[in-house]
């Protein structure tokens, strides 16, 4: 039985890690070992096309954020990306990633709320990233 979930249902869930994430934005080691954990989960992940092509430049941008390298976005969109990646890595959320296809489409779900919501921040970075190399 497949069962559907509405974009609340995956705000909601993505509002339980909002406490973590900006814990994590205090703590430089805490940034680190998330990053770490994001990576070896993006690793195992399939592809899914364009869909989730800014997740590496969402990922800088919270990255240079986090270091101080960029401050022109606000505070509310990284907390918002990082709850979204720190729903992502969780094992066991709306729909637990042992539980194949179902278990990786509520996570992809959540990045690309993230992506769409802080599109105009990502492409600002974007354009200061390529500006700066």
């Amino acid at each position: 039985m497949k069962q559907k979930y509405s974009e609340q249902d995956c705000y909601d869930e993505m509002e339980k890690e909002r406490s973590k994430a900006e814990d994590i934005l205090k703590d430089k080691n805490k940034f680190d070992r998330f990053l770490k954990e994001l990576e070896i989960k993006l690793r195992k992940f399939p592809r899914v096309g364009n869909q989730l092509a800014d997740l590496p430049v969402m990922i800088s941008l919270v990255k240079d954020f986090a270091t101080g390298k960029y401050k022109v976005v606000p505070t509310k969109s990284i907390v918002y990306m990082l709850m979204a990646l720190l729903y992502f890595i969780a094992p066991f959320d709306l729909v637990p990633d042992f539980i194949w296809g179902a278990g990786v489409a509520d996570d992809v779900t959540v990045l690309m709320l993230a992506l769409r919501n802080c599109h105009d921040d990502i492409e600002a970075y974007r354009e200061w990233k390529d500006n700066i190399v």
